[in-house]
């Protein structure tokens, strides 16, 4: 139903000069007309017996209620009440055809605007359908105890007939129906439909725990509830009502419907309570005059009383009208201890200006206090008395300016820095002069040994991604192809083993015999140079490994020298400062000599090896090969054909064996069938040991890594302890705001540098954009920061679904290479996962997860507000001085009003300010328009109301930016630009 109030004319309600106050507000009380279950008048009561107990009940506010219908008396009995001081709503209340889970009809109620004419009200009434036992009769017309008892109306007649135009209730009345304590019930669609048209619930259950549970309930549907007594007898009145925080009117009805807090089930609200207990912290009035003495011809402040609302105060006005100087003159009057230099008005340049005279001499001020305590007449030239006790907070605005806009992002930093650092006991400033340099100092070696353990995890990544990549069945079915293959090239081979050539007997051929001995010689040697050319070769191997490990060592003993080297360069004169010398400490001693010659030697030894099979050296065993192959060749070619043939038969049968040699290998030569026979072997029975022992390894240095950021956090902690302090003891007041503290580990980006590796287009745990981030977010959600298992379980999690895709609770095997970006590896991605660098000890404040140094200037005001404004946890009234200036609108809305709306709740809050996100957004409970004619003697005057007054409605748009337009987005709260 709230459709139907889109547009209104207001006729001037009365001012009530001191804004939204709290108080009892009971919306259904029956009349003492009432036409069902009267029991008022079997007490032998009178009508002027009813006035007096509701007056006497402490009720402001009632909704006077009669079924279907208004007698005459009833509308006799409002005046009485309103003579009374009572404003009342004609409350109707009537039953829909709809009925609940127990067949009872839905109790419907339409409330009246209070200054809604009679004649308005008996027209809708005569044009309401009400059906009785079927048959259809006008509301008016309902006379019987059987017409009221039968009667039932559908819900869209009572809407077409309140949105008629014709009728003149149109956007004058507002809609509701009775709660019994089933709000969780209420869940059908034609209660669905009910409570769209509707805009408020009464709730009259006896059953405190009903009220609770309607109340959460209907404000999840945005629908304000009013508890009420639904009193139909004298002894119900007064018994269950709602405190309401708004002008007695319809005006402020309405207004809680966009502001729910205003309305208060307990037993009193908070701020009474406060009031009660703690009077003196409570501003009740302002009064500025002229001295008696004075004899200047300008009026001013003169004879100024201001009623000030123990709530949220506005004070607003156009530049120059003096708004300004009323919260200088209020925190002078309640010895504020700010140095007057950050004053706005009570200044040299401007109202104690001293020529042509300080007009601030010829005025004095004085509060009252809500014990009704006054302060003593203070001369508005005087300054404070810092000897005496600070009764208000005060923040003008040119303080928190000069750090808001300063030209330099570091200047911000560095005074809130300079903050936290005064609160640290001098012991633990270890002699430095700023927050950063001790920071630095106690966190150096941290971070180089998180280096070196990040080094050493990298390490073991490579051999964790090398065997998980024979792990994977391609590997071990690649193995047993070519194994399978080279077996078979190897029976091939076999099968073509060269035809056997008897070698030729020359028993009468003595020639023949030598030449042929002669070739068997030199074959020999040529086997035996071709072993020797093998040996080196095995030797020239070895050989330059051994001489790469000793350069490496030479080269990790260098720069350990440089390192200690610098360490004694960073330690001297710490050690000489403590009376103690680095010989005295440290003792290093490294003999490189030996080490010098034997790579020397190494060296040597591998520039003999390789000329010893160097083609181009002719004392090479290489040559000396050649040369005897030169030989047979020659003396084979001498050969008989016999003996050629065998020669043929006997070198066929070298190169034979030498490819069956070469086909079977050994286990370090690859693709030979005995390397993939002990790869296979390795893999079916060592690999799976092997990998378990290196994710062991890396399991035990994340445990170290950890442990060393872990010791980052402590350092932090001792540091950070004072400020932790505060933010614990007003954890409750700050519970609102988007600041923290935290001495913990967080996830540091780690959404947006995960998906850098993996990519969310190809099917994973962590497939799709919205539900990859969502499944990420749900394990990192999983993790308790403050235990070391989790955080280490969560790395080895997280790799866990990127091999295995468990969406919807299936398993499936997935290869992590397929999930990778372009350009990424599975070692880096391992070094991100197991490296941490997505963990990150953080003990500084932050608000919305940004960085002090990204702070916008709006949300820099915001976090020095809460330094400044919040830093003690007394209630003193908090008196500010246009807080938003130079902050952005954004940064005004997402920041200070949270800020305010909490505030407000512990203490007054008095604020200048030209900013509609503040004075209403806020909402303020009064809000104070200043004013000043200058040309009528510089006569200052004001005008002073709720937000729901139309004039201070209409003040605050013509103030406050100026047009409609600049209230768009907050419409609901300003009434229609028709205006009486």
């Amino acid at each position: 139903m709230r459709k139907i109030f889109k547009k209104r004319k207001f006729n001037m309600p009365e001012l009530y000069a001191k804004g939204s106050e709290w108080r009892k507000w009971d919306l259904h009380l029956h009349s003492f007309y009432t036409h069902m279950n009267n029991n008022y008048k079997s007490d032998n009561k009178t009508e002027e017996d009813f006035v007096d107990k509701i007056v006497g009940s402490g009720l402001k506010v009632i909704g006077l209620t009669n079924y279907f219908n208004f007698k005459e008396e009833d509308y006799q009995l409002k005046k009485k009440l309103e003579s009374a001081g009572i404003t009342v709503f004609l409350n109707l209340e009537i039953r829909l055809t709809y009925q609940n889970k127990e067949d009872d009809c839905c109790d419907f109620h339409i409330i009246f605007d209070n200054s809604l004419e009679k004649d308005a009200i008996d027209l809708f009434l005569s044009n309401l359908n009400v059906l009785v036992e079927g048959h259809p009769k006008k509301a008016s017309k309902i006379e019987s105890s059987n017409d009221y008892l039968k009667g039932v109306i559908e819900l869209d007649e009572i809407i077409n007939k309140i949105e008629d135009e014709s009728l003149g209730i149109c956007h004058r009345c507002l809609a509701g129906f009775l709660s019994r304590g089933k709000g969780n019930g209420r869940t059908s669609s034609a209660y669905e439909k009910i409570y769209e048209k509707t805009n408020f619930l009464i709730h009259s259950s006896e059953n405190p725990r009903n009220l609770i549970d309607d109340q959460k309930f209907w404000a999840q549907q945005n629908r304000p509830l009013f508890q009420s007594s639904d009193a139909h007898s004298f002894s119900q009145i007064g018994q269950k009502y709602s405190w309401v925080k708004a002008d007695p009117t319809f005006r402020g009805l309405r207004q809680t419907l966009n502001e729910m807090e205003r309305i208060c089930l307990d037993d009193a609200p908070e701020l009474l309570k406060k009031i009660k207990v703690s009077p003196q912290n409570f501003i009740k009035k302002l009064f500025i005059n002229k001295k008696q003495d004075s004899i200047i011809n300008e009026i001013w402040y003169n004879n100024t009383d201001i009623d000030i609302n123990p709530g949220l105060v506005a004070i607003i006005g156009n530049k120059g009208s003096g708004k300004s100087a009323i919260a200088d003159i209020t925190s002078l009057c309640a010895n504020t201890h700010v140095d007057p230099e950050h004053w706005s008005f009570l200044k040299p340049t401007k109202f104690r200006m001293p020529r042509p005279f300080n007009r601030s001499k010829a005025f004095e001020a004085h509060i009252t206090w809500a014990d009704d305590s006054e302060t003593e007449n203070i001369s508005l030239d005087s300054n404070s008395n810092v000897t005496q006790p600070e009764r208000v907070k005060y923040i003008p605005q040119n303080f928190l300016e000069e750090l808001c806009t300063t030209e330099n992002d570091k200047d911000f930093e560095k005074e809130l820095k300079s903050i936290i650092f005064q609160y640290l006991p001098e012991e633990q400033k270890y002699g430095k002069i700023k927050l950063d340099d001790v920071i630095d100092y106690l966190s150096q070696e941290i971070i180089f040994s998180e280096k070196e353990l990040f080094e050493k995890i990298n390490e073991v990544n490579k051999k964790i991604v090398d065997l998980e990549a024979k792990q994977e069945p391609k590997y071990i079915i690649s193995l047993k192809n070519n194994l399978e293959l080279k077996r078979a090239i190897l029976e091939n081979l076999k099968s073509a083993e060269p035809q056997k050539v008897e070698k030729p007997v020359h028993e009468d051929n003595a020639e023949d015999q030598r030449k042929q001995e002669e070739i068997t010689s030199l074959t020999k040697k040529q086997k035996e140079i071709e072993d020797k050319i093998v040996e080196v070769q095995n030797q020239l191997t070895k050989e330059t490994q051994k001489n790469q490990d000793l350069k490496f060592v030479q080269d990790q003993i260098v720069r350990a020298r440089q390192y200690v080297n610098d360490v004694i360069a960073k330690i001297s004169p710490l050690l000489e400062t403590n009376g103690l010398k680095v010989d005295d400490v440290i003792s290093l001693s490294l003999n490189t000599e030996m080490l010098g010659k034997t790579i020397a030697a190494s060296t040597e030894t591998i520039s003999s090896l390789k000329a010893q099979i160097n083609n181009d050296n002719p004392d090479s065993l290489s040559q000396q090969k050649e040369k005897i192959t030169a030989e047979i060749v020659a003396k084979q070619e001498k050969l008989g054909e016999a003996d050629r043939k065998y020669q043929k038969y006997v070198e066929d049968l070298k190169d034979w064996n030498e490819k069956i040699a070469q086909i079977n290998g050994s286990e370090t030569i690859p693709d030979t069938i005995i390397f993939y026979e002990k790869q296979i072997e390795y893999v079916e029975k060592h690999l799976e040991g092997d990998l378990q022992i290196a994710s062991q390894n890396r399991d035990s240095l994340v445990v170290d890594l950890l442990n060393n950021k872990k010791k980052i956090l402590t350092n932090y902690a001792r540091l950070f302890a004072p400020i932790t302090e505060f933010i614990e003891r007003n954890k409750e007041n700050l519970k609102e705001f988007p600041i923290e503290i935290q001495s913990t580990f967080i996830f540091d980006e780690i959404n947006e540098k995960f998906f850098d590796f993996i990519s969310q287009g190809v099917v994973g745990s962590f497939s799709g954009k919205e539900a990859g981030a969502a499944k990420l977010k749900e394990l990192c959600d999983d993790v308790n920061l403050n235990n070391d298992c989790e955080i280490c379980a969560f790395a080895k999690k997280l790799e866990s679904c990127l091999k295995i895709d468990d969406r919807e609770g299936k398993s499936i095997p997935r290869d992590i290479t397929n999930q990778l970006k372009k350009g990424h590896s599975i070692l880096e991605l391992y070094n991100y996962i197991y490296g941490l660098s997505y963990i990150k000890p953080l003990f500084q404040l932050q608000m919305s997860g940004k960085k002090l140094a990204s702070l916008s200037p709006g949300e820099r005001g915001a976090i020095l507000l809460l330094f400044y404004l919040f830093i003690d946890n007394d209630d003193k009234p908090l008196i500010i001085d246009q807080p938003e200036e130079n902050l952005d609108n954004e940064s005004v809305y997402k920041y200070l009003v949270s800020f305010i709306k909490a505030a407000k709740k512990k203490r007054q809050i008095i604020m200048v300010t030209h900013n509609p996100n503040l004075a209403v957004v806020c909402d303020a409970d009064q809000i104070i328009k200043m004013d000043i004619d200058k040309v009528n003697k510089n006569t200052v005057s004001f005008v002073s109301g709720s937000i729901e007054n139309p004039a201070i409605n209409q003040c605050v748009v013509d103030v406050l930016e100026g047009t409609y337009p600049a209230f768009d987005n907050r419409k609901q709260k300003y009434f229609s630009k028709e205006r009486n």
